[in-house]
C-alpha cells in the first residue's frame, strides 16, 4: 500500500470509544483489497482510525459511506499521505447533521487548496479546520 489514510473524529467518552472501534471493525470487514485498516488510536479528545490504501479517494468515498448508514453524530476529518512522506492531503470534513457533505467539502477544498501542506506526527493528529 502505498498511502495513509487518517479518519479523525472528536471523542472523548467510553461509549465514543466503543462507537468508533465498532465503525474501524466495519471500515476493515468492507475494505475489501483495496485497502487495510492499520489500527486506531485515542487520546486528548479524537479517535484516530488509520488506513493503508493505493487509492485514498475510494477509501475515503468508501468511510463516507459508512459513516452515513451507521449514522454516528461526529464530525469527521480525513487526510492522506505517502507512506513515505510528512505532508497530509486535506481530502475533508463531514459536519454530520448539519450542512450537506457536499457543500462542506467544497468549502473545505476551496480553503484548503489556499493553505500550505499541513503536516501531522505521532502521536496527535491534529487536522484544523479552515476558515469557511
Amino acid at each position: 500500500m502505498k498511502y495513509q489514510l487518517v479518519l479523525q473524529f472528536p471523542a472523548t467518552s467510553q461509549s465514543d470509544f466503543e462507537r468508533l472501534v465498532a465503525l474501524e471493525q466495519r471500515l476493515e470487514r468492507e475494505s475489501g483489497d483495496s485497502s487495510n485498516v492499520d489500527g486506531h488510536d485515542f487520546g486528548s479528545g479524537e479517535f484516530n482510525i488509520f488506513v493503508l490504501t493505493d487509492d485514498p479517494m475510494t477509501a475515503f468515498e468508501k468511510a463516507i459511506a459508512i459513516t452515513k448508514s451507521e449514522a454516528l453524530n461526529y464530525d469527521m476529518r480525513v487526510a492522506y499521505r505517502e507512506l513515505s512522506g510528512e505532508n497530509f492531503v486535506i481530502l475533508g470534513l463531514r459536519i454530520l447533521q448539519s450542512l450537506p457533505f457536499r457543500e462542506v467539502f467544497c468549502r473545505w477544498a476551496r480553503a484548503a487548496s489556499s493553505t500550505t501542506s499541513l503536516t501531522i506526527s505521532r502521536p496527535r493528529r491534529s487536522l484544523p479546520i479552515p476558515p469557511a
